[in-house]
Protein backbone atom coordinates (compact mmCIF):
# COMPACT_ATOMS: atom_id res chain seq x y z
CA UNK A 1 0.00 0.00 0.00
CA UNK A 2 1.25 3.45 -0.96
CA UNK A 3 1.35 5.97 1.59
CA UNK A 4 0.00 9.44 0.82
CA UNK A 5 0.88 12.85 2.37
CA UNK A 6 -1.48 15.47 3.40
CA UNK A 7 -1.68 19.00 3.92
CA UNK A 8 -4.14 20.76 6.31
CA UNK A 9 -5.49 21.65 9.74
CA UNK A 10 -7.50 19.31 12.92
CA UNK A 11 -9.95 21.34 14.33
CA UNK A 12 -11.06 19.82 17.65
CA UNK A 13 -14.84 20.71 18.17
CA UNK A 14 -15.37 20.36 22.47
CA UNK A 15 -18.66 20.47 22.58
CA UNK A 16 -19.42 18.58 20.42
CA UNK A 17 -16.97 15.71 21.19
CA UNK A 18 -15.68 15.96 17.17
CA UNK A 19 -12.33 15.90 15.71
CA UNK A 20 -12.33 17.03 11.92
CA UNK A 21 -9.34 17.79 9.14
CA UNK A 22 -9.33 19.84 7.04
CA UNK A 23 -7.60 19.64 4.40
CA UNK A 24 -6.45 18.14 0.74
CA UNK A 25 -3.68 15.39 -0.49
CA UNK A 26 -0.33 16.63 -1.14
CA UNK A 27 2.04 16.08 -4.49
CA UNK A 28 4.92 16.75 -5.61
CA UNK A 29 4.86 17.18 -9.56
CA UNK A 30 1.88 16.95 -11.60
CA UNK A 31 2.75 13.60 -13.12
CA UNK A 32 2.21 12.30 -9.44
CA UNK A 33 -1.78 13.99 -9.49
CA UNK A 34 -2.48 12.39 -12.91
CA UNK A 35 -1.02 8.77 -11.24
CA UNK A 36 -3.61 9.28 -8.62
CA UNK A 37 -6.71 10.00 -10.73
CA UNK A 38 -7.00 13.93 -10.01
CA UNK A 39 -6.41 17.21 -12.09
CA UNK A 40 -5.70 20.48 -11.08
CA UNK A 41 -9.57 21.45 -10.84
CA UNK A 42 -9.99 18.87 -8.19
CA UNK A 43 -8.44 21.48 -6.21
CA UNK A 44 -10.04 25.03 -4.29
CA UNK A 45 -8.57 27.75 -6.57
CA UNK A 46 -6.93 29.00 -3.57
CA UNK A 47 -5.01 25.94 -2.62
CA UNK A 48 -1.41 26.39 -2.55
CA UNK A 49 -0.57 23.00 -4.06
CA UNK A 50 -2.04 24.29 -7.82
CA UNK A 51 0.70 27.30 -7.87
CA UNK A 52 3.63 24.81 -6.43
CA UNK A 53 2.79 22.26 -8.93
CA UNK A 54 3.02 25.20 -12.17
CA UNK A 55 6.16 26.20 -10.40
CA UNK A 56 7.61 23.32 -10.34
CA UNK A 57 7.03 21.59 -13.80
CA UNK A 58 7.76 25.20 -14.84
CA UNK A 59 11.42 24.47 -13.61
CA UNK A 60 11.52 20.98 -15.11
CA UNK A 61 10.79 22.70 -18.88
CA UNK A 62 13.25 24.99 -17.89
CA UNK A 63 15.70 22.81 -16.69
CA UNK A 64 15.15 20.80 -19.91
CA UNK A 65 16.13 23.29 -22.27
CA UNK A 66 19.15 24.52 -20.58
CA UNK A 67 20.45 21.09 -20.38
CA UNK A 68 19.57 20.89 -24.69
CA UNK A 69 21.16 24.47 -25.15
CA UNK A 70 24.34 23.32 -23.24
CA UNK A 71 24.38 19.77 -25.31
CA UNK A 72 24.34 22.34 -28.57
CA UNK A 73 27.10 24.43 -27.23
CA UNK A 74 29.24 21.59 -26.62
CA UNK A 75 28.71 20.16 -29.89
CA UNK A 76 29.65 23.58 -31.64
CA UNK A 77 32.59 24.02 -29.21
CA UNK A 78 34.04 20.64 -30.52
CA UNK A 79 33.06 20.90 -34.01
Amino acid sequence: MERKRFSGAIRIFRRERATSFFGSPWFSSIEELVANDLSISDFAPLDPLVDLLHLIKNQELVTADLKELIGTISLQKKG
